[in-house]
Protein backbone atom coordinates (compact mmCIF):
# COMPACT_ATOMS: atom_id res chain seq x y z
CA UNK A 1 0.00 0.00 0.00
CA UNK A 2 0.92 3.32 -0.73
CA UNK A 3 2.75 5.63 2.26
CA UNK A 4 0.01 8.26 1.46
CA UNK A 5 -3.04 6.03 1.07
CA UNK A 6 -1.90 4.55 4.49
CA UNK A 7 -1.41 7.72 6.24
CA UNK A 8 -5.29 8.55 4.92
CA UNK A 9 -6.67 5.69 6.17
CA UNK A 10 -4.98 6.42 9.21
CA UNK A 11 -5.95 9.61 9.90
CA UNK A 12 -9.58 9.34 8.38
CA UNK A 13 -9.59 6.15 11.52
CA UNK A 14 -8.28 8.48 14.35
CA UNK A 15 -11.25 11.19 13.42
CA UNK A 16 -13.81 8.63 13.26
CA UNK A 17 -12.45 7.65 16.49
CA UNK A 18 -12.39 11.51 18.00
CA UNK A 19 -16.31 11.96 16.74
CA UNK A 20 -17.30 8.35 18.27
CA UNK A 21 -15.33 9.92 21.72
CA UNK A 22 -17.02 13.07 21.37
CA UNK A 23 -20.49 12.24 21.35
CA UNK A 24 -19.98 9.83 24.14
CA UNK A 25 -18.58 12.45 26.18
CA UNK A 26 -21.16 14.95 25.36
CA UNK A 27 -24.13 12.45 25.68
CA UNK A 28 -22.59 11.64 29.47
CA UNK A 29 -21.91 15.33 30.12
CA UNK A 30 -25.94 16.35 28.82
CA UNK A 31 -27.07 13.91 31.02
CA UNK A 32 -25.36 14.38 33.81
CA UNK A 33 -26.02 18.01 33.43
CA UNK A 34 -29.68 17.08 32.65
CA UNK A 35 -29.90 15.16 36.37
CA UNK A 36 -28.08 17.85 38.26
CA UNK A 37 -30.54 20.54 37.02
CA UNK A 38 -33.53 17.86 38.55
CA UNK A 39 -31.90 17.65 41.61
CA UNK A 40 -31.44 20.93 42.61
CA UNK A 41 -34.53 22.01 41.46
CA UNK A 42 -36.27 20.85 43.77
CA UNK A 43 -33.78 21.58 46.40
CA UNK A 44 -35.62 22.73 49.90
CA UNK A 45 -38.30 21.95 48.81
CA UNK A 46 -39.47 18.99 50.52
CA UNK A 47 -38.87 15.48 48.92
CA UNK A 48 -36.83 15.90 45.63
CA UNK A 49 -39.41 15.42 42.53
CA UNK A 50 -42.47 15.42 44.81
CA UNK A 51 -45.20 17.87 43.35
CA UNK A 52 -46.95 19.46 46.37
CA UNK A 53 -49.92 17.46 45.15
CA UNK A 54 -47.34 14.26 45.90
CA UNK A 55 -46.77 13.23 42.55
CA UNK A 56 -43.58 11.59 41.15
CA UNK A 57 -42.14 14.06 38.67
CA UNK A 58 -39.98 11.20 36.92
CA UNK A 59 -37.05 10.85 40.08
CA UNK A 60 -35.16 7.39 40.30
CA UNK A 61 -36.87 5.12 42.53
CA UNK A 62 -36.34 2.49 44.43
CA UNK A 63 -37.27 -0.37 46.75
CA UNK A 64 -35.11 -1.25 49.54
CA UNK A 65 -35.80 -4.09 52.17
CA UNK A 66 -34.16 -4.68 55.64
CA UNK A 67 -34.99 -4.46 59.49
CA UNK A 68 -34.76 -1.43 60.94
CA UNK A 69 -32.02 -0.61 63.51
CA UNK A 70 -33.46 3.17 64.60
CA UNK A 71 -36.35 5.58 64.14
CA UNK A 72 -37.14 9.57 65.40
CA UNK A 73 -40.18 11.44 63.78
CA UNK A 74 -38.54 12.00 60.99
CA UNK A 75 -36.53 9.28 59.75
CA UNK A 76 -35.52 5.28 60.03
CA UNK A 77 -32.48 3.69 59.96
CA UNK A 78 -32.83 0.07 58.21
CA UNK A 79 -30.26 -2.59 58.31
CA UNK A 80 -29.63 -4.02 54.96
CA UNK A 81 -29.47 -7.73 54.08
CA UNK A 82 -25.51 -6.87 52.81
CA UNK A 83 -25.09 -6.05 56.26
CA UNK A 84 -24.88 -2.62 55.44
CA UNK A 85 -27.35 0.72 56.83
CA UNK A 86 -29.65 3.24 54.69
CA UNK A 87 -30.58 6.49 55.90
CA UNK A 88 -34.57 6.59 54.77
CA UNK A 89 -36.51 10.12 55.20
CA UNK A 90 -40.08 10.17 56.44
CA UNK A 91 -42.77 12.86 56.55
CA UNK A 92 -46.68 13.10 56.84
CA UNK A 93 -46.87 12.19 52.80
CA UNK A 94 -45.14 8.87 53.72
CA UNK A 95 -47.71 6.56 53.44
CA UNK A 96 -46.68 3.38 56.20
CA UNK A 97 -48.62 -0.24 55.82
CA UNK A 98 -49.14 -3.55 56.93
CA UNK A 99 -51.91 -5.79 56.38
CA UNK A 100 -54.23 -2.91 58.35
CA UNK A 101 -52.63 0.79 57.68
CA UNK A 102 -49.78 1.08 59.97
CA UNK A 103 -48.18 4.44 62.37
CA UNK A 104 -44.76 6.08 62.41
CA UNK A 105 -45.65 4.68 65.96
CA UNK A 106 -44.84 0.96 64.42
CA UNK A 107 -41.58 2.07 62.70
CA UNK A 108 -39.98 0.59 65.41
CA UNK A 109 -36.26 -1.21 66.14
CA UNK A 110 -36.37 -4.95 64.75
CA UNK A 111 -38.75 -4.18 62.50
CA UNK A 112 -38.52 -5.90 58.48
CA UNK A 113 -39.61 -3.25 56.18
CA UNK A 114 -39.79 -2.86 52.21
CA UNK A 115 -39.46 1.18 51.48
CA UNK A 116 -40.12 2.81 47.93
CA UNK A 117 -39.30 6.30 47.39
CA UNK A 118 -36.82 8.63 45.65
CA UNK A 119 -32.56 8.23 45.69
CA UNK A 120 -31.12 11.16 46.86
CA UNK A 121 -27.43 11.83 45.20
CA UNK A 122 -25.74 10.87 49.11
CA UNK A 123 -27.58 7.31 48.83
CA UNK A 124 -30.33 7.98 51.35
CA UNK A 125 -33.87 7.75 50.33
CA UNK A 126 -37.30 9.65 50.61
CA UNK A 127 -39.73 7.54 51.51
CA UNK A 128 -43.02 7.45 49.51
CA UNK A 129 -43.68 4.41 51.01
CA UNK A 130 -43.25 1.56 54.11
CA UNK A 131 -44.50 -1.47 53.84
CA UNK A 132 -43.93 -3.75 57.08
CA UNK A 133 -43.01 -7.20 56.96
CA UNK A 134 -43.26 -10.06 58.82
CA UNK A 135 -39.82 -11.06 60.48
CA UNK A 136 -38.16 -13.82 58.28
CA UNK A 137 -37.72 -17.24 59.47
CA UNK A 138 -34.09 -17.50 61.07
CA UNK A 139 -31.87 -20.05 59.78
CA UNK A 140 -32.24 -22.26 62.66
CA UNK A 141 -35.85 -22.67 62.24
CA UNK A 142 -35.49 -23.88 58.58
CA UNK A 143 -32.08 -26.04 59.26
CA UNK A 144 -34.07 -29.15 60.92
CA UNK A 145 -36.64 -28.87 57.87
Amino acid sequence: MHPKKKRKIIALAVILALMFVSYYIGDRHGRSKALSARQSAFAGRGFPGQSAAGGNRGVVTSATNGEIISSDQKSITIKLPSGGSKIIFIDSNTKVSKVVDGAKSDLAKGTNVTVNGAVNSDGSMNASSIQIRPTPPSSQTNAGR
